[in-house]
């Protein structure tokens, strides 16, 4: 039996849900969570990027075509694909860190990956990239882990130039941006932050739909023996996410 207590602990999570003056310290509503099985989200557009013999290989997983490789001149770390339609898509590339120092290079394409255009991120987005979300080729969102300029990162220009984003001025450790959301553009942020009451990681989910609309908090989830995120997505009105353990929840959105 796994985890004797994780079964009562979501029960608790699942009534706390249910009502509406349910919230946690921080005056968040408390999200219903459960245990999930098999979260796999679909592949963005058919595509996977993986790393093979000192390059980048973007395959179309229908066709098992290879559609492109990127030369790298650093070591194989973390690999982050976005795509917005079949055509358009970026993938962020990031090297070990050594000394704190991160190489980061943004991968734009506007033809499946048949040619590409690369943009040196390394001295522009502070901290480590833990996930990367595109709204367009130009309105691009990743998340770190915090450093010191914050835990999203915002370009309307391409990868030009990026801004950090705050949703509030609570302490968080780290951002994950999820892959956007069906053809309304709704994006959600995980942001993880210490819990007082379980010294274990806790989460705000918040929302974002629309270009011009702003960051708003939904609601706060505490997992029980979780680890780093993994996989995260929105389907059918659910988050689904599981860690590094393998560990699966899924959360119902309000």
């Amino acid at each position: 039996m796994r985890y004797p207590c994780l079964t009562l602990f979501l029960c608790i999570l699942l009534l706390l849900g249910g009502c509406a003056s349910a919230v946690d310290e921080r005056g968040n509503a408390i999200l219903a969570a459960a245990a999930a099985d098999g979260v796999q989200p679909e592949k963005p557009y058919g595509l996977t990027a993986a790393f093979q013999d000192g390059s980048i290989a973007v395959v179309d997983e229908n066709s098992s075509d290879m559609l492109n490789k990127i030369p790298l001149s650093e070591d194989e770390y973390a690999l982050f694909l976005s795509m917005t339609d079949d055509s358009h898509g970026c993938l962020l590339y990031c090297s070990s860190p050594a000394a704190g120092i991160m190489m980061k290079h943004l991968y734009i394409t506007e033809d499946r990956w048949a040619t590409y255009e690369e943009k040196d991120l390394s001295s522009l987005i502070d901290g480590y990239p833990t996930s990367l979300s595109a709204l367009s080729t130009d309105h691009i969102y990743i998340g770190t882990q915090m450093r010191s300029n914050g835990y999203l990162f915002e370009t309307t220009d391409g990868g030009g130039q990026w801004q950090p984003v705050t949703v509030d001025d609570e302490y968080y450790r780290y951002g994950y941006v999820l892959p956007v959301c069906g053809d309304d553009h709704t994006l959600y942020a995980l942001l993880e932050y210490p819990d007082s009451l379980t010294d274990t990681s806790a989460y705000v989910l918040c929302r974002h739909a629309g270009a011009s609309a702003a960051w708003e908090k939904i609601g706060s989830f505490v997992p029980e023996d979780f680890g780093e995120p993994q996989t995260y997505y929105v389907s059918d009105g659910y988050l689904y996410i599981a860690d590094s353990r393998g560990t699966q929840y899924q959360v119902r959105l309000p």
